[in-house]
């Protein structure tokens, strides 16, 4: 998964309400069996908070454990709150990924020598083309799901800016979303 941006928005409300804000907006994050989606209601984002942290993502109603979740955190400022966070997938599908990953090679990689230092015949090749499979599954599978919730980004991104009517902001902590020119001097 690559390097998520930091997302900076800054809001004049204070934490409190943005807290009360977010929470009327959206559903618990509680799972349910009498739900199509597998959740609790029927509003389009999901929610779990623990402090002023938080977990936002989108009721889907179809199975995409790769598709993006929202971390964030609410903290008081001066005149208002900041919320800062990053796009990611869930932790333990990140955790699945890996370990299959590494299991995949570790099985892929005596397969492919053994079948490499003796002549391939007939359906032999099937002993390398399916391990190497199961490698390219386990690379590709996470960036078509993380495709397929692309628009999810936006939507949620959208949602916290109008909710809290809160603005992006740019600061020396926060990941500048601007395209710095380099001009020759």
């Amino acid at each position: 998964m690559p390097k998520t941006e930091i997302i900076a928005l800054h809001s004049s409300l204070p934490s409190d309400e943005c807290i009360r804000r977010i929470q009327e907006s959206t559903d618990p994050g509680d799972r349910t069996i009498f739900s199509l989606s597998g959740y609790k209601g029927s509003r389009p984002l999901l929610l779990k908070f623990s402090g002023n942290q938080f977990t936002l993502w989108k009721r889907r109603y179809y199975r995409n454990d790769f598709a993006p979740y929202f971390f964030g955190t609410l903290s008081p400022e001066n005149q208002g709150t900041r919320l800062e966070g990053h796009f990611d997938m869930n932790r333990w599908v990140k955790i699945f990924m890996r370990i299959w990953i590494i299991f995949a090679i570790m099985f892929t990689l005596p397969v492919v020598f053994a079948m490499l230092s003796r002549t391939i015949q007939g359906n032999a090749w099937a002993g390398i083309l399916i391990p190497i499979g199961l490698v390219a599954f386990g690379i590709f599978l996470p960036k078509f799901g993380r495709w397929m919730g692309k628009g999810e980004e936006k939507l949620m991104t959208e949602f916290l800016e109008t909710t809290l009517a809160a603005k992006p902001m740019e600061s020396q902590f926060t990941v500048s979303q601007r395209v710095i020119e380099n001009t020759p001097l």
